[in-house]
Parts: C-alpha cells; sequence; structure tokens
C-alpha cells in the first residue's frame, strides 16, 4: 500500500478560486464552490430585553456576550420550568462530548443563574400538586 497523496491538475484560476472569502470546494467533480458557514448566531432581540430584566446580579452577559445561541435557548426556555431547569443542567455538566467546555466566567455566571431559577421555580412545587389543596 502506498502513503503517496493523490493529487488532482486544476488551473490556475480554479486554484485562486479556493482562495477567495467566502468559498470553499465542495469535492464534486463540478467543481462548483459553496459559501462559507454562517457566522454564529446573533444575540436575539427577545434575549436582550429578557437580560434588561433580571437582576445584575443574576443576569448572563458573559454568556451572552460570547455564547448567544446559548442566552438566545436560555431566555426560549426561560418561562419553561421543566425544559429550562433541563437545559441550565446539561450546560453545567462536565461531559460536554469532547467540547472543551465554558470558560470559568461563564461557569460561574451559569451556577449563579441556575440558583436564582432554583429559587423562581422550586422543582418540588409542581403545577398539579396544588389541586389537591383545594
Amino acid at each position: 500500500m502506498s502513503n503517496a497523496f493523490e493529487f488532482e491538475k486544476v488551473s490556475v484560476e480554479e486554484a485562486f478560486k479556493v482562495l477567495e472569502p467566502g468559498s470553499r470546494p465542495i469535492g464534486d467533480a463540478s467543481r462548483s464552490y459553496a459559501r462559507l458557514p454562517e457566522p454564529a448566531e446573533p444575540l436575539a432581540a427577545e434575549t436582550v430585553a429578557w437580560l434588561a430584566g433580571l437582576a445584575p446580579e443574576f443576569a448572563p452577559r458573559e454568556l451572552a456576550s460570547h455564547f448567544p445561541r446559548v442566552a438566545n435557548e436560555l431566555c426560549a426556555n426561560w418561562k419553561r420550568p421543566a425544559q429550562c431547569e433541563v437545559y441550565l443542567n446539561e450546560l453545567m455538566l462536565a461531559d460536554r462530548n469532547g467540547r472543551a467546555g465554558f470558560p470559568s466566567a461563564v461557569i460561574r455566571e451559569l451556577g449563579t443563574l441556575a440558583a436564582h431559577y432554583a429559587d423562581l421555580f422550586p422543582a418540588h412545587e409542581a403545577t398539579w400538586s396544588n389541586l389537591s389543596k383545594r
């Protein structure tokens, strides 16, 4: 078995197309080019309003600044205790499937936010439990 690389001859023009910003070769015989992935998801207007509504000591500003997609998801789940509690727990788990994890400042924010959330929506206070008190 040979360890040699196989190369495909292309024209100089085709070779320079690879260097154009926003393009990369797809790898098929047509030699067409696709755009690079879109930039990270921006912070949604709803998330900005949610952050402004939180007390400053609970607002995860580092998270929103560096991980806007995660902040958007937290905002979307904030008033859904079951989903939000699970999501917060998943974010703070050490096992991130090979990913490096969050910086320590973001972890501290998530911990503070999770504690605040637990105060707002106690896990043992189920909606259906109030029916038996009637």
